[in-house]
């Protein structure tokens, strides 16, 4: 997705899809039966890393996910340095 600056690009995941924009920042759109009420996120494409949150509702309760979405890792060198990342810009709620 590098070299994508200024496009705007879609993913197909199997409940929702996310759109990179402009900015980098992530529009969600649910399909099907699934509702979102909030979410969004950024894209870091350095990393090629998305890092998403949505709030939805299951049975009348609302819940909230949040996390981080990116291809598998060549080697463990890789892998060591997106864990290193994802844990400094980790969001926790309080």
């Amino acid at each position: 997705m590098n070299g994508q600056k200024g496009r705007q690009i879609t993913v197909l995941t199997t409940v929702f899809t996310i759109t990179i924009n402009p900015d980098n920042f992530l529009t969600l759109n649910p399909w099907q039966n699934f509702r979102i009420l909030e979410g969004g996120g950024t894209y870091y494409p350095d990393l090629e890393v998305y890092d998403l949150w949505y709030t939805f509702i299951e049975e009348g309760v609302t819940k909230i996910t949040r996390g981080f979405v990116y291809k598998e890792r060549k080697n463990d060198d890789d892998q060591r340095i997106i864990n290193d990342w994802m844990e400094e810009n980790r969001k926790y709620d309080n």
